[in-house]
């Protein structure tokens, strides 16, 4: 019994080896195939990198030796549309399964399927606030890929941060603020929080996320950077937008592309000072975010100060 045993628990562990030694042999192509079954859409999945991890698919490793792959079939049970990586597309799709093509994933759908207007792609109803920013039932801020549109999905790419102010020229100001961070402190000292310095300021509105302050009198004004969000997931559209009487600028504009963003600043003719940040991946490599760092620091200006007449 000892050595059946040991016999039947060499075969998976032979297997294994068999199986590593044939990936090694030659290339590796990475993909998805789909196909459907009476549960539902399935996905024959073989993944390499970042996107091998967690799968809970069979492991091995590339033939380079140092990257990760992994093997394995998901079944999606009475599912209407799935959401993957971009990089793992089927090359088919029976009808009536359609595909969109997102920024860092993609969609596939059927498109027979009644879906609620509104709904992302975790099937969660949402609606956007007055600021740009998408939130469920409950207020919760939410950063969906695609968004559930008539008959159609498209792909969205979320505000995640935002710090718009208007400046009139005799020194009233509105500023508004929404993160995806946590602004409970902020309303605590809006004027540290903010840098201003000014006769008056009042908190219009305020809540974890958002932040609405007005007043007259402004001086000096900090313009922020840009911070993304502490869990990691900075995708999304994150800006800042001035209007006011022109901030100094040697040059109109500015623009910045790395592997996971692109930046532009600009000031248009009517006084409009705009810094827009696009992310187009989950996580923000540190060289990209120092990149994108010196480019504010050399195209944004620290503060915006307002003349005395």
């Amino acid at each position: 019994p000892r050595r059946v045993a040991g016999i039947i628990s060499f075969i998976p562990l032979l297997s294994f080896f068999l199986s590593f030694a044939a990936d090694r042999r030659g290339p590796i192509t990475t993909g998805s195939v789909f196909s459907l079954s009476e549960k539902g859409p399935v996905l024959d999945q073989t993944l390499c990198g970042e996107e091998a991890i967690g799968t809970g698919y069979f492991s091995f490793f590339h033939p380079d030796g140092k990257t990760l792959c992994a093997r394995g079939t998901r079944l999606y049970q009475n599912a209407v549309f799935i959401v993957i990586p971009r990089s793992n597309a089927p090359l088919t799709l029976p009808p009536p399964w359609r595909l969109v093509d997102g920024t860092d994933s993609i969609l596939l759908y059927d498109e027979t399927a009644t879906v609620p207007e509104g709904s992302d792609e975790s099937g969660t109803l949402l609606s956007v606030t007055p600021l740009g920013f998408y939130v469920d039932d409950a207020g919760v801020l939410r950063s969906p890929r695609f968004i559930r549109h008539g008959e159609m999905w498209e792909p969205v790419l979320p505000l995640r941060e935002l710090f718009q102010t208007q400046i009139t020229s005799d020194g009233k100001f509105t500023v508004k603020v929404g993160s995806f961070a946590d602004l409970s402190e902020a309303a605590k000292d809006p004027l540290r929080f903010l840098g201003i310095a000014a006769e008056k300021v009042v908190i219009r509105e305020h809540d974890s996320h958002f932040l609405v302050v007005e007043g007259s009198g402004l001086s000096v004004l900090e313009i922020p950077r840009l911070r993304m969000v502490p869990d990691g997931d900075a995708f999304g559209r994150h800006l800042i937008e001035i209007k006011g009487p022109p901030i100094p600028r040697k040059q109109k504009g500015a623009s910045l592309t790395t592997a996971s963003l692109t930046a532009r600043i600009e000031q248009t003719a009517d006084g409009v000072t705009r810094l827009e940040c696009l992310v187009t991946k989950r996580r923000i490599s540190a060289d990209d975010f120092a990149k994108l760092e010196t480019f504010m620091k050399k195209n944004l200006p620290a503060r915006y100060e307002v003349k005395k007449r």
